[in-house]
């Protein structure tokens, strides 16, 4: 294969050139051999790391900066007519690569691509959305070890088993929301939980997992729970051993209870009234 008449130019010029590509065409370039792959890994993007979402429709490997989008990588399951075709499998957009592949290896296929990618452009995971509706009810197979937000949503719950070795496996930094039905047997090791904020959203019955227990062991800077069978004893002994802390870091406790929910009082540790211009507008 001949030299690409790009790569007969001094690096300095060679290195202009692909800063002001964007990443979709590098992508395409460091498949071209192992030198382009080499010269890639070089180049200082505005890349800041990836978003997947994984659905029943495919799964999206989204390249993100610190305020956009900058391409999509699209894993589809193979439409039937093409299947030992032959065709080619892989496209390559303006800000878009598509690859379609069977559904028994979909996940597998988008594992191979996001290693690939990490390794060629040294960037984290930031947000994994799972949608489990319409997806087969076993474990995740891109083996993802950790990200700084985690969203699962869904209209049905989900087996205690699967959502255990989501939570359990995946180290999640920053943000977890839980926006599904979650049965009330569902069970996990909260010590392996590292989240500093959770949220349980929107259906009825999703935050009945959160038992007293669960509730005072989790280390979370910032919780919204729904539809929670707390009482009133649970919130005040969490709040009490926070008061008597020298925790810094604790900022929202919203509680949303589907019991009846009495006896909170707070008169003795002397609260403030509430003064707004105290208060940034964008507290909550």
């Amino acid at each position: 294969m001949s030299t690409l008449p790009l790569f007969k130019l001094p690096f300095l010029c060679i290195n202009e050139i692909l800063i002001n590509m964007d990443i979709i065409s590098l992508v395409s370039l460091s498949l071209v051999s192992r030198r382009c792959q080499r010269i890639v890994k070089l180049v200082k993007t505005k890349l800041t790391g990836f978003n997947i979402q994984i659905k029943e429709s495919g799964i999206e490997l989204l390249f993100v900066d610190s305020q956009r989008i900058l391409g999509y990588w699209i894993f589809e399951p193979e439409k039937k007519e093409n299947r030992g075709s032959g065709d080619m499998e892989m496209s390559f957009h303006a800000n878009l690569i598509r690859s379609y592949h069977s559904e028994e290896d979909i996940q597998q296929s988008m594992k191979l691509g996001l290693d690939y990618l990490r390794d060629l452009f040294k960037k984290p995971i930031n947000k994994f959305y799972l949608h489990p509706d319409g997806l087969p009810e076993c474990p995740l197979q891109i083996e993802l070890k950790e990200c700084n937000e985690l969203l699962v949503k869904g209209k049905k719950a989900m087996k205690d088993e699967y959502l255990k070795s989501i939570l359990e496996t995946i180290i999640v930094k920053t943000k977890c929301t839980l926006w599904i039905p979650i049965n009330p047997t569902f069970e996990c090791n909260t010590n392996l939980l590292k989240f500093k904020e959770l949220k349980c959203v929107e259906y009825e019955g999703c935050g009945h997992w959160i038992t007293r227990n669960v509730f005072l062991n989790l280390k979370c800077t910032h919780m919204q729970l729904y539809h929670s069978l707390l009482e009133a004893d649970a919130v005040m002994s969490f709040f009490e051993r926070w008061f008597h802390s020298d925790d810094t870091e604790f900022h929202v406790l919203v509680v949303q209870t589907d019991k009846l929910f009495d006896g909170l009082n707070f008169d003795r540790f002397q609260p403030k009234p509430w003064n707004p211009e105290q208060r940034s507008r964008h507290f909550l």
